[in-house]
């Protein structure tokens, strides 16, 4: 910085030099949020279901990107990761509790929902 008089005398110039050190900020990471529940539902063997979405019930408060992931699926279905659509044919008849996590894009945060969902595959009329 330098500092002159008025009158531009070079005897009454004043400078100085001084460092300014810019740091960034650091934000945690929040984990992304389960906005539940998802609600049970049945299926019916070799029926195709529609696709299920279960990117809705999950939001990032940093608007990450998220991957999701299932413990377990009745068998022939099919639960995309990036997506997070399921879809698929089920072959078999059975009964699982799944739980449905999401995480978020750098790996700092999941999202655990407090319940499992129950599908319920069976053979023939599911009503």
């Amino acid at each position: 910085v330098n500092a002159t008089d008025s009158l531009g005398s070079d005897t009454l110039a004043v400078s100085n030099v001084f460092d300014i050190e810019v740091e960034s900020a650091v934000v945690a990471n929040l984990a992304p949020v389960f906005n539940g529940p998802i609600d049970d539902f049945n299926l019916i063997v070799d029926v195709e279901i529609s696709t299920f979405d279960v990117s809705l019930f999950f939001t990032d408060p940093e608007n990450d990107d998220l991957t999701f992931t299932a413990d377990q699926l009745p068998a022939g279905l099919e639960l995309d990761g990036i997506s997070g659509l399921i879809d698929g044919t089920p072959t078999d008849a059975e009964t699982l509790s799944v739980v449905i996590e999401a995480t978020d894009e750098d790996g700092s945060g999941t999202a655990v929902p407090s319940n499992s969902v129950e599908i319920i595959v069976v053979a023939g009329d599911a009503s």
